[in-house]
């Protein structure tokens, strides 16, 4: 008596299965490490297109830069 009977094999769906199953979870693990990494990004990182003058008035509202800083900044961007 044969222990692998006729149809052993995985056959062609049998192999298109496993792809779409390892796609699956590489999918998976590729959405988690994007969310972790949305989630640890450094807030107030401004985006690639913010108006200089606008990130300069928004640190110096938020008491990063002193009233000095901001003037001699802002001169600075008209030059």
């Amino acid at each position: 008596m044969m222990m692998w009977g006729p149809g052993w094999g995985m056959g062609i769906w049998g192999w298109i299965w496993m792809i779409i199953n390892w796609l699956f979870w590489i999918g998976i693990l590729v959405g988690i490490a994007v969310l972790v990494v949305r989630l640890f990004q450094q807030p107030g990182g401004g985006s690639k297109g913010e108006d200089p003058r606008t990130i300069l008035k928004r640190r110096y509202a938020a008491g990063q830069i002193t009233r000095e800083e901001f003037e001699r900044m802002k001169q600075e961007l008209r030059d």
